[in-house]
């Protein structure tokens, strides 16, 4: 990152999992990606509180970009269905990666 010229936008995916346990090598790659970074992209007001709390990030450095997909009314299959050509089929939704075993967690 030190070599870029181009201004720098980093996107937290994972990297506030386990945020509060980080050793000294984990937050000093941390901080110093935050202080390179004009912006820090995280999907979860979760993922920004810790980035505030823990790393001591500015909220006006951190950028939110919901993860997921959004809460909308129902609406009846059969028209999608139609639309993609799929009308006597079963559609799944994937959500393989939102059941990978970082996420799992016992209730």
């Amino acid at each position: 990152m030190e070599l870029l010229k181009a201004p720098q936008n980093a996107c937290n995916h994972n990297s506030t999992y386990g945020a509060s346990r980080a050793n000294l090598d984990q937050r000093v790659v941390m901080h110093k990606i935050a202080a390179r970074s004009e912006r820090l992209i995280v999907m979860s007001q979760y993922s920004s509180r810790i980035l505030q709390e823990v790393f001591k990030v500015l909220a006006e450095k951190i950028e939110l970009i919901p993860h997921g997909i959004p809460d909308l009314p129902f609406e009846q299959p059969d028209l999608y269905k139609k639309r993609f050509s799929c009308q006597s089929k079963s559609v799944l939704l994937n959500v393989w990666s939102a059941l990978s075993k970082q996420r799992v967690r016992k209730a």
